[in-house]
C-alpha cells in the first residue's frame, strides 16, 4: 500500500482501496485504475474500456498519443500542472514509461505501471493534468 491507512481524504482512501492484482491489460492497468478512483469519486468512468494491449494501442494511435487520448475521453482542459489537487488526472513520463495516474493529497501521483504495479511518484513527473470536475 502506498498510502497510510489513517489518511482521511476521500481520493487517498479509495487509491487505498485498490486491489493489489498482477498487472492486466484493461483490468488493472493505468486507465483501468484511473476510471476505478473516478467512478469512486464522481460517480463516472470517463475512459475507455479495453482486453489487451493492442486494443489499447489502437486507441492511443487513433489520438497520436496518450495525452490526447485522455484529452478525448476525459472532456476536460489540460490544466497547469500547480493547479492540480487531490482526484486530479495526471500524465506522468518517467524512465522511458509513460501512463495516467491520480493526485493524492500529498501531492504525490498515484499511478500503475505494468513493471512495477501500484506506485506513488513525485509531482516532478507529472507533464500534463487535467481537473475533474466535481460534484
Amino acid at each position: 500500500m502506498i498510502l497510510a491507512k489513517n489518511s482521511g481524504n476521500r481520493v487517498d482512501q479509495v487509491i487505498a482501496a485498490w486491489p493489489q492484482r498482477q498487472f492486466q491489460w484493461g483490468v488493472t492497468d493505468c486507465c483501468a485504475f484511473c476510471n476505478f478512483v473516478l467512478e469512486q469519486t464522481v460517480g463516472y468512468r470517463y475512459l475507455p474500456v479495453y482486453q489487451s494491449s493492442a486494443e489499447a494501442e489502437q486507441i492511443i494511435a487513433e489520438h497520436g498519443s496518450l495525452p490526447n487520448a485522455v484529452d478525448a475521453y476525459l472532456g476536460f482542459p489540460r490544466c497547469d500542472v500547480e493547479a492540480l489537487t487531490a482526484g486530479d488526472v495526471c500524465y506522468c513520463e518517467i524512465l522511458g514509461n509513460e501512463g495516467i495516474g491520480i493526485m493524492m493529497s500529498d501531492g504525490r501521483v498515484a499511478i500503475v505501471f505494468e513493471a512495477s504495479g501500484l506506485r506513488a511518484l513525485s509531482s516532478d513527473f507529472i507533464v500534463y493534468g487535467w481537473k475533474i470536475a466535481w460534484g
